[in-house]
């Protein structure tokens, strides 16, 4: 019987610390959402890797928040899925983007997944108020499933469009992929047996703009470092190294910072009533005569609401549909506050 419990033992001790597979399943699908804290690094060691590794980010403090999440075509413009058609039944809205003066506002990345990979077939977003789609002739596979320690794969992904009477962009990306860990990552959210995918990417975009009879070669060389753990759907860590520095973020609960930023924020008492709400929703800042920037998103991290205000406003949610919103004002001080609502 001495015998017996120490097989088990082992065995219980060998499967608790084995590596784990990623499939498909294991990475979000429509209608998925995350919320994302972003965090200082300073001499934090994000790095190191290996097997049965321990990535100790538990003192982590939240800096900022976001909001990521998938749309299924259904959800997006008829000229996307038009486009898409066939090619992709994911998409994620991004940040705009400015490229030497060519604008392109409320970007989707669109993606195909299925049992074998999560891949990027294109993109798309306004430009001059115009919907456009660009599908990539190759695509970036962003990963490969099942995903297990030492993997090791690559893809190059290009599109090139024009623009009339504006000019032309022009994309190569290079991606290879290794999973290059296995271990647990713990962060302020939680503990989780992960693996650990390392992305070295290399990007360069082509722009020429008509008006200026200039273009140029941008290069945008980074490297991510991604920890993912089953049925989490987005990774728990995301770290990409690039030009303009090093951005941490990892999935957390929402905060709201106006309890937790300083305390000049949180001189600036905001309120947002009646929550939840079904027709007229009313934010006032006290203390706050300047003109402030605000904006609403929804669960998918989409601008629903974009404007000025000063003491107060009043927006018509009636055409809403029911869920969670997330506000944003940010104050000519630079202080930005947060608040969620619920429209019913």
């Amino acid at each position: 019987m001495r015998n017996l419990l120490l097989f088990l033992l082992l065995i219980n001790s060998f499967i608790s610390y084995s590596q784990i597979t990623i499939t498909s399943i294991d990475i979000g699908s429509a209608d998925d959402t995350v919320i994302y804290s972003s965090a200082k690094v300073n001499t934090l060691d994000f790095i190191s890797t290996g097997t049965n590794h321990t990535w100790d980010f538990s003192l982590l403090q939240a800096k900022s928040q976001t909001i990521e999440g998938y749309v299924g075509m259904a959800s997006v413009n008829m000229i996307y899925k038009v486009a898409f058609f066939g090619k992709s039944n994911l998409a994620k809205l991004g940040e705009d983007i400015n490229l030497l003066g060519l604008s392109i506002a409320n970007p989707y990345t669109f993606y195909k997944k299925d049992n074998n990979q999560l891949k990027v077939v294109g993109m798309g977003g306004e430009v001059s108020g115009i919907n456009v789609p660009i599908v990539y002739t190759s695509s970036d596979i962003v990963y490969k499933f099942p995903m297990n320690y030492g993997n090791l794969d690559s893809s190059d992904s290009h599109f090139s469009i024009g623009f009339p009477n504006m000019g032309y962009l022009e994309e190569d990306l290079h991606r290879i992929n290794e999973v290059d860990g296995w271990g647990t990552v713990i962060t302020p959210y939680g503990t989780y047996q992960c693996l650990r995918l390392k992305s070295t990417i290399n990007k360069s975009d082509s722009v020429y703009i008509d008006s200026l009879n200039f273009g140029a070669r941008i290069p945008n060389p980074s490297i991510e470092y991604i920890w993912l753990a089953k049925g989490m759907d987005f990774p728990i860590v995301k770290v990409t190294v690039g030009l303009t520095g090093i951005n941490f973020k990892y999935i957390d609960n929402y905060i709201d910072f106006t309890s937790v930023e300083n305390a000049q924020q949180e001189s600036l008492k905001v309120t947002v009533s009646p929550n939840p709400c079904t027709n007229n929703l009313l934010i006032n800042i006290s203390k706050e005569n300047k003109l402030c920037d605000i904006r609403i998103y929804d669960y998918t991290g989409k601008i629903k609401y974009n404007n000025t205000m000063k003491n107060s406003k009043i927006i018509d949610v009636r055409a809403w549909a029911s869920g969670i919103y997330f506000i944003e004002i940010n104050t000519p001080d630079n202080i930005i506050i947060r608040k969620k609502f619920i429209v019913l």
